[in-house]
């Protein structure tokens, strides 16, 4: 369906304009993984997740020092308030907070994480802005879990997603789902 989508998009903006997206589009996801990596108020919160190929810079807690039993660095879901890793805030809240930027980020799990999917429609603002609301919503959210809260406390949209991965018996959401949009399409 994908391969029938961008042919079909190629088709209706012809090859020149469909390659002139393609490396629009691959350029910017190059430029914010870098800006994110070099950004010293992020790299120490949040990690990009391997080396984005395509459209997609997916955002995960920056994982911990210690080792696993495996050799490797545990992940988490939640992202340290500060440098020393005290407290902290669930990736999930970055979705409304980046949600009152008016951005839309989708969430993930395995691990939990969020990505920004990076198009011709939104690219201009993603390449003048994204950064710019993304240190202020981890700045916000800091704020927010600094003085006082105790634990990590979820948003509107992280409550939901956080529910469906981790419920014990996986089998389960996806029949929540099917019920979900029942409901949806006899309103």
């Amino acid at each position: 369906a994908a391969g029938a989508a961008a042919w079909a998009a190629m088709l209706a903006t012809g090859r020149r304009r469909y390659e002139q997206h393609a490396v629009q589009v691959a350029t910017v996801v190059e430029q914010l993984a870098a800006r994110v990596r070099a950004n010293e108020a992020l790299a120490c919160r949040l990690e990009v997740l391997g080396q984005p190929q395509t459209c997609v810079v997916a955002l995960a807690a920056a994982r911990r020092s210690q080792s696993s039993a495996h050799g490797t660095a545990e992940w988490s879901s939640t992202v340290p308030n500060s440098r020393d890793g005290s407290s902290g805030w669930h990736i999930y809240e970055l979705l409304d907070a980046m949600g009152s930027h008016g951005w839309e980020l989708n969430a993930c799990q395995y691990p939990s994480c969020v990505h920004i999917c990076v198009t011709p429609a939104n690219a201009k603002r993603v390449s003048a802005s994204f950064l710019d609301d993304l240190l202020a919503s981890v700045a916000e959210l800091d704020h927010k879990y600094r003085d006082g809260a105790s634990g990590v406390k979820k948003g509107e949209q992280a409550a939901i997603y956080g529910m469906a991965a981790s419920m014990p018996d996986r089998g389960i959401v996806g029949e929540i789902a099917v019920a979900y949009l029942d409901a949806l399409m006899l309103q």
